[in-house]
């Protein structure tokens, strides 16, 4: 089966599969009576579907003619693209409203072509085209442009102007004609833009603007989407906005400027098709007159970044760098590449089983995670015994049999890295270590191509004479690692030697007891030389091979002889003499007549990240259909339980049958059979209401012919979140429930995989007869031979999947579960669509050939896939071309972001806010957790942005990035952040000197607040008492009635509220004259707190310089202080005249008031903070009114602010992380840029005494100094300024001499900062969040600007289930509900259609030129002559066809199977195994991973659950619900059942002993074990100590 032949039958079977699937839909069962999921194969069919969302007449014709077109012309030709855009404008094939509307349908089919039809750009980005008048009357065309137009890319914005125009003088309208104004404000806009709104990625000259305004033929116009207007030539007549337009400077500038070259160049060969385009000849004048010289890029640094630190159970298997770890070398497996890597199944077996195929690492270069797979034609491990002999190891099974007698793993192996994924991360070229294929390379070369050797099996002697003949370097197999070992060892072991003899061939070295000590050096030289060696009771013995290949490395050929060995030893000595001390390699390469290579090469570190997975996916709660169950379904959300309960109430869609006048919620009557109506109930089509659940399930037994004791336990949801709440069938659940199986939000059943690439595999790998293999289409191998044998090599076809079957795993197999999925689906159709099976599966191999969709995150489009066999592994093995999807980045817990909520803005930290939202939904196979969420907004670039998602993820290592103007942000290695321009870059794709993006101008809707009204802050408080309100209750009831209350003239809140309300007034209503107190409190309030300008300069000056402190001793103490001589008196004043309140005690330099409802006010309302290192700004505060937000800084700047005249700067000091952003927020509204500056100070004498007194150690505090820099001191001194006219003074004066100062060194405009990268850490494994912004998809982080995360896991669905049980109408009906959902089923892989990483997929063979340049350490970018999939499309080949590899495979399920980390039940297991491996690995610091493991993740873990624990809330066993405090009544308030903790105190000692036991053997710094010692004494004070045993006196001698 050829390829063309191979996707016929896939769409062959898709047909047939939507066939049977179509006349079951169509009797009614499901919401929709038609399969819901269109097919897109063609470039033609997903340019029209796309268009036809707006035009539904367009029609298949169209799709024919344009696959006609490509025919004439050539696929992907722009010429077909102006073609059916002309025909369609012509109405050639369907009518429209008007011949402009007939043109612009035109412009977005052809735009949509040129797009490939996967971006909105030709629907969204290209808005409208409109009519205007020339200067002599005459009609020409402005075409409208909006943002989204960047996502067609800067080649097709060109193309589209071209083809606009073509339309123009095709149907004879006239040229625009620009006027002078209208040419400059082109130069203007497009600068503004550049300079005020964001970076372009090109900005043309000044000239170059002119000079192409002044040709168009065409007006370029666009939506004023930037609420900013143009800096000049503003209201001219033709220019329909004053404001910036966004998308007419991003086509103008990046599409036509940028591209103009290449867009003449293609429009030179659609002109040579014959089509008539006269409009744009001036761009070759353009192109001449202003050509741009490109710079040679920078080359960026290489530096390492690898992640150092671990998670506990995962090994460490090499420090950075370190020898005796992973050897780098370049090479392609069958299984590796597109960021997968290969290791020898001997090394996954002597990492005592923690590597595993599908096993991701994290490597320290080229700075990216990856999984394994096994490759057993590159080195594997050499191990030293406990007995001292050393060993190359060669298979799994002799690795995991000598596990246990291995004393050290002196070599862990090779690892094959592909070259694509080298040159796809930027890197520069890592020396390889001298290898096989490097030799055979320059065998090739230098013997002009001798043919018939096998690199791998070459023996010494045809090794010595090839390299005679040839003169080429020794081979690989025959020399050592001799870069690892010094001189000082070198002389060591030719003294060994020198003392040994040969015996029948075999070198003899004395190893008695006396010899160890003398040797010690040459024994060890010999063992890091990687010299196989076996030790006897008093001799260390080399074999005959190993003795010739060692001596020849020496410069000694023994020949015949052994007479001669002394003699030749000797000369050795001399010669190394007469050498002197050098690098022992080339000492060697002198010595050897032939060259020795270095074996080394670059070692790399590595360590364990997640282990592997494949399983089947749950939603929470695993429900078996999306049918409701409500509460009624109780704590396991069962059917049972609601059937006992007597019903279900929730909302559902309202159906009712006029035949049997009945309600129902599906869309067919369940008595009768006939299709219901559907009811409006106002401009609803569902209510909530209570069903007969028991009715409905007995319905759907008797539908299946089941009976109660045949049904398990079913399971639903708790309610729908569709836009109509339509539910599913509930017969579909009950059979989901039999077969074990449990369904996704949108009907489906998904099985969730570790992806994993493979591009040929053998018969017997996939477990797949030879005969069905042919019948699939399989019938030749790779090298053109009929397929008989099950050992053979076959190219994978590009839809065809290989799915895990691993007999070891803890999990569902995926041919256990499509298995029983298939059976689920026969059933479906015979029981509940009345029709005739399709699969009757009866094993494994029925399987075979059922065609399964594949999807990934964030996408809508499904691609199908062919099931040809199963592998041993627990990877989703397939194409690289269904792997391309994208990964999921984000950020640490502790970035700032900032929210806006209920229109109020606020400052968090992402991983706060978003473990408060608590996101459950699993939405991939590595735990990431995720949540739709609804009017909740983000500062983004250009300005607001809505949030749709919140997103947490599981542990991934972290980059830290520090900055220039201090500000540091920690986010994951692949997250991608905007350097200036706006270019995107991952995190570890960045270098020192790097400029990010800095927000400082923040034009945030206002809100004006008058005064705090406290009866509504405090309304549900059951202790607030409101005073002097008896004469106002009066009016309304008889208050004397209500006990004490009318004596003392003091009522609850709560009263005052419910006798207001019945009598049809709210608490606004009371008179000022009522005050409001905390109950038992002599101090009381105005009910109105006057928010003028002098009270927030106060809340300023407490944020400053105030604190608060409480005593909840019987009679109670609240206070509120704040300091500061020159501002006592104006505290005092303000706080007698809105507080009505006098202090209550008094200091020289501060003022206390006491009052608990002041004390409320500040801490609680306000959140001021009660100390220096948690103030903040009041949330509510954020986006006042300049004016009144200007009061509060004024007041702060007052306390601790400074100002003087040898610094032109205005500073202030804070040990608040908070409110450090607090500050840059409120500041950047003024357009004031801040700097941070961190420095460390000991505490004042007060505290300092505190210290001493206990005798402690005086620690040091961390503070930040804020700047406000010389540049924006007039706008600080004009907007806000100082209480104090001292300070104002001064600030006077620094402001008249400003101009002496040097301004700000850090880059930047109008709106932006661009500092440079000063640092870059590699940070810990952490949980990491993120926000999935709609519309610019970014936002900020600590100020800098950075990018949705992306995703990075695939899932697969059978497509017969996908076509039956998908429904549009269950997907959740918020904002987002419809990512990951497949709405468009593509039968054809494009190799241009996926993720560009795959461009970089090598298809050809390694040339030695890289080899070459690897040695020179030169840049990947260097190297030419690699066939990838880019140079092949660009030549027009087939990407799916002789694919090559560089390294085989006897099997690629060989290795280790089952994670040790997945097998091992408990933690300390997982630990002892790991510190096990690591106390064997040479190139491993034991004791800084017993380090790692307790500072990272041990302590943490203890020290945070310690938290929570003081935090929890309590669960009911029986309903689940929670409760912040346990009810009074000691049980659950909704059932009675029992309640419990969530925090147990087992969850906090479960690391501790193991911590203290890994702290005391491994000999940890003395500091961390005395915090690991304070930190159990402090649990056990918490929870006590176990009790004390008598134990036996013999156990202690």
């Amino acid at each position: 089966m050829n390829i063309q032949e191979y996707f016929e039958h896939i769409k062959q079977k898709v047909n047939s599969e939507f066939e049977i699937a179509g006349r079951a839909r169509a009797i009614g069962i499901d919401p929709v009576a038609k399969v819901e999921v269109p097919i897109a194969t063609t470039l033609a069919e997903k340019a029209v579907g796309l268009i036809s969302v707006i035009y539904p007449q367009l029609d298949k014709r169209i799709v024919d003619r344009i696959n006609a077109l490509e025919e004439e012309y050539g696929p992907l030709d722009t010429a077909v693209a102006f073609k059916i855009a002309e025909e369609i404008a012509k109405e050639k094939f369907c009518k429209f409203e008007s011949l402009l509307q007939a043109i612009e349908a035109g412009i977005r089919v052809g735009f949509a072509y040129i797009t490939l039809g996967v971006v909105s750009s030709p629907i969204e980005g290209f808005t409208e085209l409109k009519l205007g008048k020339t200067r002599k009357g005459e009609d020409y065309f402005i075409a409208y442009f909006s943002g989204p137009i960047r996502s067609a890319g800067t080649t097709a914005s060109c193309m589209v102007l071209m083809l606009i125009d073509y339309l123009r003088e095709n149907f004879g309208f006239a040229k625009y004609d620009p006027d002078e104004n209208e040419v400059k404000r082109y130069i203007t806009e497009n600068y503004d833009y550049h300079e005020r709104v964001t970076n372009l990625q090109y900005l043309p000259t000044e000239a170059e603007i002119e000079f192409l305004a002044k040709n168009l033929p065409i007006q370029i116009d666009g939506e004023s989407s930037i609420e900013r207007e143009v800096s000049n030539y503003k209201d001219l007549p033709r220019i329909h906005t004053s404001y910036i337009r966004g998308g007419m400077c991003l086509i103008f500038s990046e599409g036509l400027a940028q591209k103009a070259q290449k867009g003449f160049r293609l429009l030179k060969g659609v002109q040579e098709k014959g089509f008539k385009i006269t409009g744009w000849e001036f761009l070759d004048d353009y192109v001449k007159k202003f050509k741009q010289t490109k710079k040679e890029g920078s080359k960026e640094d290489s530096k390492p970044v690898y992640i150092k630190d671990l998670v506990a159970g995962r090994p460490v298997f090499s420090h950075p760098s370190r020898s005796g770890g992973f050897r780098f070398r370049y090479g392609r497996s069958r299984t590796s590449g597109f960021s997968a890597v290969s290791v020898h199944p001997a090394t996954m077996a002597i990492s005592g089983g923690f590597m595993s195929a599908g096993t991701q690492l994290k490597v320290e270069k080229p700075t990216k995670g990856c999984v394994i797979s096994a490759c057993d034609e590159i080195d594997g491990p050499i191990v030293k015994l406990r007995d001292g002999s050393v060993m190359r190891i060669l298979d799994a099974i002799e690795a995991k049999r000598i596990y246990n007698n291995v004393e050290e793993i002196i070599y862990l192996g090779d690892i094959l890295f592909s070259f694509g994924d080298v040159i796809n991360r930027n890197y520069e070229l890592l020396k390889p270590g001298y290898c096989e294929e490097w030799w055979e390379l320059e065998l090739r070369k230098n013997s002009e191509g001798e043919a018939g050797i096998d690199k791998f099996k070459v023996g010494f002697r045809e090794a010595l004479e090839l390299s005679r003949k040839y003169r080429i370097p020794l081979h690989p197999k025959y020399i050592y690692y001799w870069r690892e070992i010094d001189y000082e060892q070198f002389l060591g072991l030719l003294d060994w030697i020198g003392h040994g003899e040969i015996r029948e061939g075999k070198l003899v070295l004395p190893y008695t007891k006396a010899d160890r000590e003398r040797f010690i050096k040459g024994k060890r030289a010999l063992e890091l030389i990687g010299c196989e060696h076996k030790v006897t009771i008093e001799n260390v013995v080399l074999s005959e091979e190993e003795n010739k290949v060692l001596l020849f490395n020496f410069g000694i050929e023994l020949g015949d002889g052994e007479k001669n060995f002394l003699d030749n030893i000797e000369r050795a000595a001399l010669r190394i003499k007469g050498i002197g001390e050098k690098d022992v390699l080339d000492i060697i390469s002198e010595l050897c007549e032939i060259e020795i290579k270095d074996k080394s090469g670059t070692f790399i570190g590595a360590r364990m990240g997640r282990p592997e997975k494949a399983k089947l996916r749950k939603l929470a709660g695993s429900p078996h259909v999306l049918f409701p169950v409500g509460e009624e379904g109780g704590r396991l959300r069962s059917f049972q339980a609601a059937t006992d309960a007597g019903g279900v109430r929730a909302e559902f869609p309202n159906f009712y049958c006029d035949r049997c006048k009945k309600d129902w919620v599906y869309p067919r009557c369940a008595e009768c059979g006939e299709f219901c109506k559907k009811i409006e109930e106002g401009k609803k089509d569902y209510t909530e209401r209570k069903v007969d659940i028991k009715e409905y399930f007995e319905r759907a037994k008797k539908m299946l012919g089941l009976r109660s004791e045949e049904i398990p336990l079913v399971k639903g949801v708790r309610g729908t979140s569709n836009k109509d709440h339509s539910c599913e069938n509930l017969g579909k659940g009950l059979l989901r429930a039999r077969y074990g199986l449990n369904v996704n939000k949108d009907g489906t059943i998904r099985y969730d995989m570790t992806e994993m690439v493979v591009t040929h595999f053998k018969p017997f790998e996939v477990g797949t007869r030879v005969e069905k293999l042919r019948e699939l289409g399989y019938e030749k191998d790779i090298y053109g031979k009929d397929l008989e044998k099950e050992d053979q090599i076959l190219c994978l076809f590009p839809h065809d999947v290989i799915l895990p079957a691993c007999p070891e795993s803890l999990d569902e197999r995926a041919d256990d579960v499509f298995l029983k999925i298939s059976n689920f689906i026969d059933d479906e159709l015979e029981k509940i669509y009345k029709a005739e099976k399709v699969f009757n599966v009866r094993n494994r191999e029925d399987l075979l050939g059922m065609l399964v969709v594949c999807i990934a995150p964030h996408i809508c489009t499904a691609t199908v896939g062919r099931i040809i066999g199963f592998s041993k592994t627990q990877g989703f093995l397939a194409s690289p071309f269904l792997h391309a999807a994208l990964r999921r980045d984000c950020l640490g817990y502790d970035n700032y972001v900032s929210i806006k909520e209920n229109g109020n803005w606020k400052i968090v930290k992402i991983g706060e806010y978003i473990d408060g939202i608590k996101p459950e939904r699993q939405v991939d196979v590595f735990g990431t957790l995720a949540k739709k969420i609804e009017n909740i907004s983000t500062w983004s670039n250009p300005g607001e942005g809505e949030v749709a998602e919140v997103t947490k993820h599981q542990p991934r290592g972290m980059v830290k990035l520090y900055l220039e103007d201090g500000r540091k942000i920690e986010l994951t290695e692949e997250h991608k952040v905007y350097t200036k321009g706006r270019i995107k870059k991952k995190a570890c794709e960045l270098k020192v000197g790097d400029q990010l993006m800095i927000s400082y101008k923040r034009n945030i809707e206002e809100k004006d607040t008058d005064e705090i009204f406290l009866p509504e802050i405090f309304r549900d408080r059951d202790d607030i008492m409101l005073r002097n309100v008896r004469d106002y209750l009066s009016q309304f009831e008889r208050v004397w009635r209500y006990k004490n209350f009318p004596f003392r003239d003091s009522f609850p809140i709560k009263l005052v509220k419910e006798i207001l309300e019945r009598n049809g007034k709210s608490l606004q209503d009371l008179p000022s004259s009522v005050r409001i107190a905390i109950k038992r409190d002599n101090v009381d309030l105005p009910i109105r707190i006057c928010l003028d300008k002098e009270l927030l300069e106060v809340i300023g000056l407490y944020i400053a310089e105030g604190h608060c402190r409480k005593n909840d001793s019987k009679k109670g103490l609240y206070q509120v202080s704040i300091s500061g001589k020159e501002v006592k008196e104006f505290v005092r004043i303000v706080f007698l005249s809105h507080f009505k309140l006098r202090p209550t005690h008094e200091r020289e330099d501060a003022i206390t008031f006491s009052s608990r409802i002041i004390y409320e006010l500040f801490v609680n309302y306000l959140g001021c903070g009660k100390g220096a290192h948690n103030k903040r700004i009041p949330s509510i505060f954020l986006n006042l009114k300049k004016e009144k937000i200007a009061a509060v800084l004024r007041g702060y700047y007052e306390g601790d602010g400074s100002v003087s005249l040898g610094d032109y700067r205005v500073a202030c000091d804070s040990v608040s992380e908070g409110l450090k952003h607090d500050l840059s927020f409120v500041l950047s509204r003024f357009g004031i840029f801040t700097k941070f500056y961190e420095y460390k100070k000991e505490p004042g004498p007060r505290v300092r005494e505190f210290y001493i007194r206990k005798n402690r150690a005086i620690p040091k505090f961390k503070i930040t100094k804020i700047s406000i820099l010389s540049n924006f001191i007039k706008i600080f001194k004009k907007e806000i300024g100082f209480l104090s006219e001292r300070k104002n003074n001064i600030l006077d004066k620094l402001c008249a001499n400003v101009y002496r100062a040097y301004g700000m060194k850090i880059d930047s405009d109008r709106d932006y900062a661009y500092p440079k990268i000063r640092s870059i850490e590699t940070g810990e494994e952490k949980i990491s969040y993120c926000f999935n912004v709609v519309s610019e998809h970014n936002f900020f982080a600590n100020d800098i600007l950075v990018k949705n995360c992306d995703g990075d896991e695939c899932a697969v669905m059978l497509l017969m289930d996908l076509l039956l049980n998908f429904s549009r109408k269950f997907l959740p009906a918020h904002r987002g509900g419809t990512q990951d959902a497949p709405l468009v089923l593509n039968t054809s892989i494009r190799a241009g259609d996926v993720d560009d990483q795959i461009l970089d997929f090598e298809l050809g063979e390694y040339p030695l030129e890289l080899y070459e340049m690897a040695e020179q350490r030169k840049h990947s970018s260097y190297v030419k002559n690699i066939e990838t999939v880019k140079t092949r499309l660009r030549k027009g080949g087939n990407v799916f066809d002789n694919i090559a590899f560089t390294h085989n495979c006897f099997d690629f399920n060989s290795g280790v199977l089952n994670s040790s980390y997945k097998v091992l039940p408990t933690m300390s297991e997982k630990v002892d195994k790991q510190m096990e491996l690591c106390e064997k690995l040479r190139a491993v610091d034991v004791r800084d991973v017993a380090r790692l493991t307790i500072e990272r993740h041990f302590i943490r873990d203890i020290r945070g659950n310690l938290r929570k624990f003081s935090m929890q809330v309590f669960r009911c066993v029986q309903c689940n619900t929670k409760y912040r405090r346990p009810p009074l009544s000691g049980g659950c308030t909704r059932c009675g059942g029992r309640i419990i903790f969530t925090i147990s105190e087992g969850s906090i000692l479960k690391y501790m002993q193991k911590a203290l036991e890994l702290a005391r053997k491994y000999n940890v710094s003395p500091y961390l074990l005395e915090s690991l010692e304070l930190t159990e004494m402090y649990i056990q004070s918490i929870f006590g100590k176990d009790s004390e045993k008598q134990e036996d006196l013999k156990k202690w001698f």
